[in-house]
């Protein structure tokens, strides 16, 4: 049997992924396109199983969320705390608090150290994105491992 310089047994053939664009969302599950003037804006879209997902957003938009979401507006923020630190922080797309975009959870064990971290992200209201991370201490209390897990909604 033939093979390859890289001892792949076989032939090798060449595969490409083409990018159409079109103002339509993907409609087939494996399907990704880049889509403009949608509803949900530009960029590239995946259809997960009948889901559509966006794969990202432009430049401005991403500069004006990283803005908001780091230094948020005074009223925009909700935030618990305990004996320890805080353990909820929420952001809101508004002053009035009526729609949650990002919230954290943290969880504290017996040794008083972070034990986990729960981020949520909101779209329109609804859970979208769930993150959680698990950090792995050394014997000086310093984290030398972040075991991080995600779910899409």
């Amino acid at each position: 049997m033939a093979s390859t310089i890289d001892q792949f047994p076989g032939t090798r053939f060449e595969e490409a992924i083409v990018f159409e664009s079109g103002s339509n969302l993907p409609l087939n599950s494996g399907e990704m396109i880049y889509a403009s003037g949608t509803v949900s804006g530009s960029g590239f879209f995946f259809n997960e199983e009948g889901k559509i997902k966006g794969l990202g957003i432009d430049v401005p938009t991403h500069e004006a969320l990283n803005t908001f979401t780091h230094d948020p507006p005074l009223g925009f923020t909700s935030a618990s705390y305990n004996t320890i630190g805080i353990t909820y922080l929420a952001l809101f797309t508004d002053n009035l608090k009526t729609a949650l975009l990002q919230d954290y959870v943290v969880h504290y064990g017996f040794n008083r150290l972070i034990s986990n971290v729960t981020a949520s992200l909101y779209v329109t209201g609804s859970l979208s994105y769930q993150i959680v991370e698990e950090p792995t201490y050394d014997t000086r209390r310093r984290i030398t491992l972040i075991n991080r897990t995600s779910q899409v909604f």
